[in-house]
Protein backbone atom coordinates (compact mmCIF):
# COMPACT_ATOMS: atom_id res chain seq x y z
CA UNK A 1 0.00 0.00 0.00
CA UNK A 2 1.58 3.36 -1.04
CA UNK A 3 2.61 5.40 2.37
CA UNK A 4 1.24 8.84 1.82
CA UNK A 5 2.23 11.98 3.99
CA UNK A 6 -1.34 11.98 5.24
CA UNK A 7 -0.96 8.17 6.68
CA UNK A 8 2.49 9.20 8.40
CA UNK A 9 0.81 12.15 10.30
CA UNK A 10 -1.80 9.51 11.13
CA UNK A 11 0.81 7.09 12.51
CA UNK A 12 2.62 9.87 14.69
CA UNK A 13 -1.03 11.19 15.79
CA UNK A 14 -1.50 7.51 17.18
CA UNK A 15 1.93 7.20 18.50
CA UNK A 16 1.53 10.53 20.49
CA UNK A 17 -1.93 9.33 21.33
CA UNK A 18 -0.06 6.48 23.10
CA UNK A 19 2.35 8.64 24.76
CA UNK A 20 -0.07 11.02 25.84
CA UNK A 21 -2.38 8.82 27.40
CA UNK A 22 0.26 6.76 29.33
CA UNK A 23 1.20 10.43 30.78
CA UNK A 24 -2.17 11.28 31.81
CA UNK A 25 -2.45 7.49 33.79
CA UNK A 26 0.81 8.21 35.55
CA UNK A 27 -0.32 11.71 36.57
CA UNK A 28 -3.75 10.82 37.15
CA UNK A 29 -4.49 7.15 38.28
CA UNK A 30 -3.95 6.54 41.98
CA UNK A 31 -1.45 3.99 41.68
CA UNK A 32 1.61 3.96 39.05
CA UNK A 33 1.10 1.16 37.69
CA UNK A 34 -1.57 0.89 35.86
CA UNK A 35 0.26 2.93 33.52
CA UNK A 36 1.74 -0.30 32.47
CA UNK A 37 -1.64 -1.70 32.16
CA UNK A 38 -2.20 0.64 29.56
CA UNK A 39 0.83 -0.45 27.78
CA UNK A 40 0.19 -3.79 27.67
CA UNK A 41 -3.31 -3.43 26.50
CA UNK A 42 -1.65 -1.10 23.69
CA UNK A 43 0.31 -3.77 23.00
CA UNK A 44 -2.07 -6.64 22.93
CA UNK A 45 -4.72 -4.74 21.20
CA UNK A 46 -2.11 -3.75 18.19
CA UNK A 47 -1.20 -7.73 18.03
CA UNK A 48 -4.72 -8.17 17.83
CA UNK A 49 -5.47 -5.91 15.07
CA UNK A 50 -2.31 -7.25 12.85
CA UNK A 51 -3.79 -10.64 13.04
CA UNK A 52 -6.97 -9.56 12.09
CA UNK A 53 -8.57 -11.30 14.80
CA UNK A 54 -12.28 -11.15 16.13
CA UNK A 55 -14.02 -13.02 18.14
CA UNK A 56 -17.22 -12.46 15.99
CA UNK A 57 -15.42 -12.49 12.88
CA UNK A 58 -13.90 -16.02 13.38
CA UNK A 59 -17.42 -17.18 14.54
CA UNK A 60 -19.36 -15.21 11.48
CA UNK A 61 -16.29 -17.35 9.13
CA UNK A 62 -17.34 -20.68 10.49
CA UNK A 63 -20.85 -20.22 9.82
CA UNK A 64 -20.80 -18.95 6.11
CA UNK A 65 -17.71 -20.30 4.58
CA UNK A 66 -16.36 -23.28 7.77
CA UNK A 67 -12.87 -21.41 7.64
CA UNK A 68 -11.82 -21.97 11.04
CA UNK A 69 -8.50 -20.25 11.11
CA UNK A 70 -9.28 -17.45 13.15
CA UNK A 71 -11.15 -19.88 15.83
CA UNK A 72 -7.93 -22.21 15.96
CA UNK A 73 -5.83 -19.06 16.71
CA UNK A 74 -8.28 -18.20 19.55
CA UNK A 75 -7.45 -21.32 20.94
CA UNK A 76 -3.67 -20.92 20.42
CA UNK A 77 -4.43 -17.86 22.65
CA UNK A 78 -6.13 -19.15 25.39
CA UNK A 79 -4.00 -22.24 25.47
CA UNK A 80 -0.82 -19.80 25.95
CA UNK A 81 -2.52 -17.70 28.58
CA UNK A 82 -3.42 -21.16 30.24
CA UNK A 83 0.10 -22.55 30.50
CA UNK A 84 1.17 -18.79 32.26
CA UNK A 85 -1.47 -19.75 34.66
CA UNK A 86 -0.75 -23.44 35.44
CA UNK A 87 2.99 -22.33 35.89
CA UNK A 88 1.67 -19.65 38.54
CA UNK A 89 -0.27 -22.03 40.71
CA UNK A 90 2.73 -24.09 41.41
CA UNK A 91 4.52 -20.88 43.24
CA UNK A 92 1.37 -19.90 45.64
CA UNK A 93 3.87 -18.11 47.95
CA UNK A 94 4.33 -15.52 44.76
CA UNK A 95 1.62 -12.46 44.54
CA UNK A 96 1.04 -10.42 41.58
CA UNK A 97 3.94 -7.95 40.83
CA UNK A 98 1.27 -4.82 40.94
CA UNK A 99 -0.73 -6.28 44.45
CA UNK A 100 2.05 -7.03 46.43
CA UNK A 101 1.44 -4.65 49.06
CA UNK A 102 -2.08 -5.80 49.32
CA UNK A 103 -1.47 -9.10 49.78
CA UNK A 104 -3.56 -9.99 47.30
CA UNK A 105 -3.27 -13.78 45.54
CA UNK A 106 -3.97 -14.47 42.16
CA UNK A 107 -8.35 -14.31 40.83
CA UNK A 108 -10.16 -17.54 40.75
CA UNK A 109 -12.38 -16.34 37.54
CA UNK A 110 -14.27 -19.11 37.78
CA UNK A 111 -18.38 -19.08 38.04
CA UNK A 112 -21.10 -20.92 38.87
CA UNK A 113 -23.02 -22.89 35.89
CA UNK A 114 -26.87 -23.00 35.28
CA UNK A 115 -29.61 -20.83 33.47
CA UNK A 116 -27.40 -17.77 34.12
CA UNK A 117 -24.81 -18.83 31.85
CA UNK A 118 -26.71 -20.12 29.07
CA UNK A 119 -29.45 -16.93 29.16
CA UNK A 120 -26.34 -14.31 29.25
CA UNK A 121 -23.97 -16.19 26.26
CA UNK A 122 -27.00 -16.48 24.07
CA UNK A 123 -28.07 -13.02 24.34
CA UNK A 124 -24.51 -12.02 24.42
CA UNK A 125 -23.99 -13.73 20.99
CA UNK A 126 -27.28 -12.48 19.47
CA UNK A 127 -25.66 -8.60 20.28
CA UNK A 128 -22.09 -9.82 19.26
CA UNK A 129 -23.11 -10.63 15.33
CA UNK A 130 -25.70 -7.46 15.15
CA UNK A 131 -23.21 -4.92 16.54
CA UNK A 132 -20.41 -6.64 14.43
CA UNK A 133 -18.06 -6.97 17.43
CA UNK A 134 -18.39 -8.21 21.07
CA UNK A 135 -16.78 -5.32 23.94
CA UNK A 136 -13.28 -6.34 22.70
CA UNK A 137 -14.50 -5.71 18.89
CA UNK A 138 -16.09 -2.36 19.66
CA UNK A 139 -13.14 -0.93 21.36
CA UNK A 140 -11.03 -2.65 18.40
CA UNK A 141 -13.69 -0.86 15.90
CA UNK A 142 -13.33 2.57 17.23
CA UNK A 143 -9.70 3.05 16.87
CA UNK A 144 -9.99 1.83 13.42
CA UNK A 145 -12.69 4.98 13.01
CA UNK A 146 -15.80 2.71 12.39
CA UNK A 147 -19.17 4.72 12.82
CA UNK A 148 -20.92 1.55 13.46
CA UNK A 149 -18.84 0.71 16.67
CA UNK A 150 -19.10 4.29 18.01
CA UNK A 151 -22.58 3.79 18.15
CA UNK A 152 -22.16 0.18 19.35
CA UNK A 153 -20.14 1.27 22.46
CA UNK A 154 -23.18 4.23 23.12
CA UNK A 155 -25.97 1.61 23.86
CA UNK A 156 -23.59 -0.75 24.89
CA UNK A 157 -23.38 1.33 28.08
CA UNK A 158 -26.99 1.77 28.47
CA UNK A 159 -27.63 -1.56 28.09
CA UNK A 160 -25.29 -1.90 30.65
CA UNK A 161 -26.12 0.40 32.69
CA UNK A 162 -29.87 -0.71 32.37
CA UNK A 163 -28.87 -4.19 33.38
CA UNK A 164 -27.86 -2.51 37.13
CA UNK A 165 -31.01 -1.16 37.41
CA UNK A 166 -32.85 -3.20 40.79
CA UNK A 167 -35.71 -4.90 38.85
CA UNK A 168 -33.44 -5.97 36.40
CA UNK A 169 -30.54 -6.92 38.47
CA UNK A 170 -32.83 -9.06 40.97
CA UNK A 171 -33.85 -10.56 37.66
CA UNK A 172 -31.24 -12.30 36.28
CA UNK A 173 -29.33 -12.52 39.55
CA UNK A 174 -32.43 -14.64 40.63
CA UNK A 175 -32.14 -17.10 37.51
CA UNK A 176 -31.13 -20.73 38.78
CA UNK A 177 -27.15 -21.59 39.07
CA UNK A 178 -24.96 -23.81 40.89
CA UNK A 179 -24.00 -23.57 44.41
CA UNK A 180 -20.64 -23.37 43.35
CA UNK A 181 -17.96 -23.00 40.04
CA UNK A 182 -17.63 -26.13 38.63
CA UNK A 183 -14.07 -26.78 37.92
CA UNK A 184 -12.26 -29.82 36.06
CA UNK A 185 -8.24 -30.44 36.39
CA UNK A 186 -6.11 -27.96 34.40
CA UNK A 187 -4.81 -31.07 32.14
CA UNK A 188 -8.25 -31.74 31.52
CA UNK A 189 -8.56 -28.24 30.48
CA UNK A 190 -5.45 -28.27 27.86
CA UNK A 191 -6.81 -31.73 26.09
CA UNK A 192 -10.38 -30.22 25.31
CA UNK A 193 -8.21 -27.17 24.02
CA UNK A 194 -5.65 -29.51 22.03
CA UNK A 195 -8.71 -31.42 20.65
CA UNK A 196 -10.35 -28.48 19.30
CA UNK A 197 -7.59 -27.04 17.90
CA UNK A 198 -7.34 -31.01 15.91
CA UNK A 199 -10.90 -30.64 15.28
CA UNK A 200 -10.44 -27.67 13.30
CA UNK A 201 -7.60 -29.14 11.22
CA UNK A 202 -9.94 -32.03 10.30
CA UNK A 203 -12.70 -29.71 9.34
CA UNK A 204 -10.64 -27.45 7.40
CA UNK A 205 -9.57 -30.63 5.60
CA UNK A 206 -13.33 -31.69 4.77
CA UNK A 207 -14.45 -28.39 3.70
CA UNK A 208 -11.45 -28.29 1.55
CA UNK A 209 -12.74 -31.54 0.38
CA UNK A 210 -15.88 -30.21 -0.67
CA UNK A 211 -14.59 -27.23 -2.14
CA UNK A 212 -12.55 -29.02 -4.54
CA UNK A 213 -15.57 -31.20 -5.68
CA UNK A 214 -18.40 -28.86 -6.01
CA UNK A 215 -16.62 -25.37 -6.32
CA UNK A 216 -13.31 -25.82 -7.52
CA UNK A 217 -14.63 -26.00 -11.81
CA UNK A 218 -16.80 -23.52 -11.03
CA UNK A 219 -13.64 -21.40 -9.45
CA UNK A 220 -11.35 -22.47 -12.11
CA UNK A 221 -13.42 -20.55 -14.53
CA UNK A 222 -14.09 -17.52 -13.12
CA UNK A 223 -10.43 -17.23 -12.05
CA UNK A 224 -8.56 -18.60 -13.93
CA UNK A 225 -6.31 -15.44 -14.83
CA UNK A 226 -6.01 -14.55 -10.86
CA UNK A 227 -2.46 -15.00 -9.82
CA UNK A 228 -3.41 -16.94 -6.64
CA UNK A 229 -0.81 -16.53 -3.88
CA UNK A 230 3.20 -18.51 -3.63
CA UNK A 231 3.41 -21.72 -0.97
CA UNK A 232 6.29 -19.47 0.87
CA UNK A 233 4.02 -16.50 1.20
CA UNK A 234 1.10 -18.41 2.63
CA UNK A 235 3.57 -20.51 4.91
CA UNK A 236 4.88 -16.60 6.11
CA UNK A 237 1.52 -15.86 6.12
CA UNK A 238 0.83 -18.38 8.69
CA UNK A 239 3.76 -18.13 10.33
CA UNK A 240 3.35 -14.05 11.37
CA UNK A 241 -1.03 -15.69 12.38
CA UNK A 242 0.35 -18.22 14.90
CA UNK A 243 3.12 -15.56 15.93
CA UNK A 244 0.56 -12.51 16.25
CA UNK A 245 -1.54 -15.15 18.91
CA UNK A 246 1.39 -16.45 20.74
CA UNK A 247 1.93 -12.43 21.07
CA UNK A 248 -1.44 -11.79 22.30
CA UNK A 249 -1.81 -14.93 24.80
CA UNK A 250 1.87 -13.71 25.72
CA UNK A 251 0.35 -10.94 26.73
CA UNK A 252 -2.66 -11.63 28.39
CA UNK A 253 -0.21 -13.64 30.37
CA UNK A 254 1.74 -11.27 31.48
CA UNK A 255 -1.61 -8.79 32.45
CA UNK A 256 -2.31 -12.21 35.36
CA UNK A 257 1.21 -12.42 36.01
CA UNK A 258 1.26 -8.94 37.36
CA UNK A 259 -2.36 -7.75 37.83
CA UNK A 260 -3.80 -11.02 38.96
CA UNK A 261 -6.61 -11.80 36.64
CA UNK A 262 -7.83 -11.78 33.00
CA UNK A 263 -9.45 -7.76 33.32
CA UNK A 264 -12.85 -7.77 33.11
CA UNK A 265 -13.85 -5.32 29.90
CA UNK A 266 -17.15 -4.69 30.96
CA UNK A 267 -16.94 -3.63 34.09
CA UNK A 268 -16.12 -0.62 33.96
CA UNK A 269 -18.47 -0.15 31.07
CA UNK A 270 -21.36 0.56 34.03
CA UNK A 271 -18.97 2.61 36.03
CA UNK A 272 -19.12 5.07 33.03
CA UNK A 273 -22.86 5.09 32.82
CA UNK A 274 -23.50 5.19 36.53
CA UNK A 275 -20.66 8.39 36.22
CA UNK A 276 -23.28 9.69 33.59
CA UNK A 277 -26.17 9.54 35.78
CA UNK A 278 -24.15 10.92 39.24
CA UNK A 279 -23.71 14.25 36.91
CA UNK A 280 -26.97 14.42 35.43
CA UNK A 281 -28.17 14.25 39.16
CA UNK A 282 -29.48 10.95 39.91
CA UNK A 283 -28.01 8.69 42.81
CA UNK A 284 -27.18 5.31 40.72
CA UNK A 285 -24.74 4.36 44.39
CA UNK A 286 -27.87 3.57 45.66
CA UNK A 287 -29.06 0.74 43.56
CA UNK A 288 -28.34 -3.00 44.87
CA UNK A 289 -25.48 -3.45 42.00
CA UNK A 290 -23.66 -0.87 43.02
CA UNK A 291 -23.61 -1.72 47.22
CA UNK A 292 -20.07 -2.14 48.16
CA UNK A 293 -18.89 -0.50 45.06
CA UNK A 294 -17.33 2.80 44.46
CA UNK A 295 -18.23 4.91 41.61
CA UNK A 296 -15.13 7.24 41.48
CA UNK A 297 -14.81 10.98 40.00
CA UNK A 298 -11.84 10.28 38.85
CA UNK A 299 -12.59 7.20 36.00
CA UNK A 300 -8.91 6.24 35.61
CA UNK A 301 -9.09 5.08 39.19
CA UNK A 302 -11.02 1.97 37.25
CA UNK A 303 -8.65 0.07 35.99
CA UNK A 304 -11.29 -1.70 33.33
CA UNK A 305 -11.49 1.73 32.33
CA UNK A 306 -8.09 2.29 31.78
CA UNK A 307 -7.19 -0.81 29.86
CA UNK A 308 -10.55 0.19 27.72
CA UNK A 309 -8.81 3.21 26.39
CA UNK A 310 -5.81 1.59 26.13
CA UNK A 311 -7.37 -1.14 23.54
CA UNK A 312 -8.77 1.63 21.53
CA UNK A 313 -5.29 3.28 21.13
CA UNK A 314 -3.97 0.19 20.08
CA UNK A 315 -5.86 -0.22 17.18
CA UNK A 316 -5.63 2.65 16.42
CA UNK A 317 -1.77 2.44 16.77
CA UNK A 318 -1.91 -0.64 14.34
CA UNK A 319 -5.01 0.37 11.82
CA UNK A 320 -2.15 3.62 10.82
CA UNK A 321 0.96 1.50 10.72
CA UNK A 322 -1.21 -0.43 8.16
CA UNK A 323 -2.81 1.79 6.13
CA UNK A 324 -6.41 0.74 6.92
CA UNK A 325 -7.56 3.56 9.43
CA UNK A 326 -11.20 4.70 7.90
CA UNK A 327 -10.96 2.18 5.71
CA UNK A 328 -14.31 0.63 6.98
CA UNK A 329 -18.04 -0.25 5.53
CA UNK A 330 -20.38 2.25 4.86
CA UNK A 331 -22.88 2.26 7.41
CA UNK A 332 -26.60 2.53 6.17
CA UNK A 333 -29.19 3.59 8.25
CA UNK A 334 -29.78 -0.46 8.38
CA UNK A 335 -26.54 -1.37 10.09
CA UNK A 336 -26.67 1.51 12.26
CA UNK A 337 -30.07 -0.01 13.83
CA UNK A 338 -28.49 -2.91 13.92
CA UNK A 339 -25.19 -1.94 15.63
CA UNK A 340 -27.32 0.09 18.43
CA UNK A 341 -29.88 -2.99 19.20
CA UNK A 342 -26.59 -5.31 19.03
CA UNK A 343 -24.37 -3.00 21.21
CA UNK A 344 -27.33 -2.33 24.15
CA UNK A 345 -27.94 -6.65 24.05
CA UNK A 346 -23.92 -6.89 24.17
CA UNK A 347 -24.09 -4.48 27.32
CA UNK A 348 -27.18 -6.04 29.20
CA UNK A 349 -25.42 -9.78 28.69
CA UNK A 350 -22.49 -8.76 29.64
CA UNK A 351 -23.92 -7.81 32.86
CA UNK A 352 -26.09 -10.99 33.00
CA UNK A 353 -22.82 -13.15 32.55
CA UNK A 354 -20.90 -10.95 34.97
CA UNK A 355 -18.28 -10.52 31.93
CA UNK A 356 -17.08 -10.68 28.09
CA UNK A 357 -15.39 -12.60 25.90
CA UNK A 358 -11.93 -11.77 27.52
CA UNK A 359 -12.32 -12.25 31.22
CA UNK A 360 -15.71 -15.74 31.02
CA UNK A 361 -13.87 -17.24 27.71
CA UNK A 362 -10.06 -16.49 28.14
CA UNK A 363 -10.23 -16.15 32.15
CA UNK A 364 -12.72 -18.98 32.36
CA UNK A 365 -10.92 -21.24 31.03
CA UNK A 366 -7.94 -20.16 32.41
CA UNK A 367 -9.05 -20.79 36.23
CA UNK A 368 -10.57 -24.09 34.21
CA UNK A 369 -13.67 -23.04 34.85
CA UNK A 370 -16.61 -24.97 33.13
CA UNK A 371 -18.91 -21.63 32.80
CA UNK A 372 -16.27 -20.72 30.05
CA UNK A 373 -16.58 -23.78 27.99
CA UNK A 374 -20.43 -23.47 28.36
CA UNK A 375 -20.39 -19.56 27.43
CA UNK A 376 -18.36 -19.82 24.43
CA UNK A 377 -20.96 -22.61 23.03
CA UNK A 378 -23.70 -20.51 23.71
CA UNK A 379 -22.04 -17.12 22.34
CA UNK A 380 -21.47 -19.18 19.30
CA UNK A 381 -24.94 -20.75 19.26
CA UNK A 382 -26.36 -17.03 19.29
CA UNK A 383 -23.65 -15.68 16.94
CA UNK A 384 -24.78 -18.52 14.36
CA UNK A 385 -28.54 -18.39 14.84
CA UNK A 386 -28.68 -14.42 14.73
CA UNK A 387 -26.27 -14.77 11.32
CA UNK A 388 -28.68 -17.46 9.64
CA UNK A 389 -31.48 -15.35 10.22
CA UNK A 390 -30.51 -11.98 8.94
CA UNK A 391 -29.24 -13.80 5.59
CA UNK A 392 -32.83 -15.39 5.62
CA UNK A 393 -34.66 -12.19 5.88
CA UNK A 394 -32.10 -10.33 3.50
CA UNK A 395 -32.74 -13.54 0.90
CA UNK A 396 -36.59 -12.87 1.32
CA UNK A 397 -36.27 -9.54 0.85
CA UNK A 398 -33.96 -9.80 -2.24
CA UNK A 399 -36.14 -12.28 -3.90
CA UNK A 400 -39.36 -9.53 -3.10
CA UNK A 401 -37.38 -6.76 -5.21
CA UNK A 402 -36.63 -8.89 -7.58
CA UNK A 403 -40.40 -9.95 -8.13
CA UNK A 404 -41.44 -6.37 -7.94
CA UNK A 405 -38.85 -5.41 -10.69
CA UNK A 406 -40.07 -7.72 -12.79
CA UNK A 407 -43.65 -6.78 -12.45
CA UNK A 408 -43.36 -3.43 -13.89
CA UNK A 409 -41.32 -4.59 -17.07
CA UNK A 410 -44.01 -4.17 -19.96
Amino acid sequence: MEFSAKRAWLIIASLAAAVGYVLIVLLRAEAKYKAYLAIIAIIVNMMIKFSSFSFQGCYEKMAISGEVQQFRWLLITIIVVNLFVSVLKYFPQYEPLFLRNLHQGYFDQSQPVGVKTIVGSLIFGVGMQLSSGCILGMFTGIGDGSPRSFIAIATCIVGSTVGTLDSVYSWYTGLQRSTKPMKIHFGIMLAILIGLILITFAAERIVMGYKKTYEAPVNLLLNENIEKPSHIKEIILKVVQVGTALIAGGGLGVFYLLYGSMVNLEEGIPVFGARILQVCGLHPESWLYFSGKVIPENLLSNTSIIVNIGLIIGSFIASTIMGTFGNVEKSDAVACIKGAIGGFLVGLSSRISNGCTVSIVIGGMASSSMHGILWLVGSIIGCFATLKLTQLVTMKKKTSDDVAAYAVIP
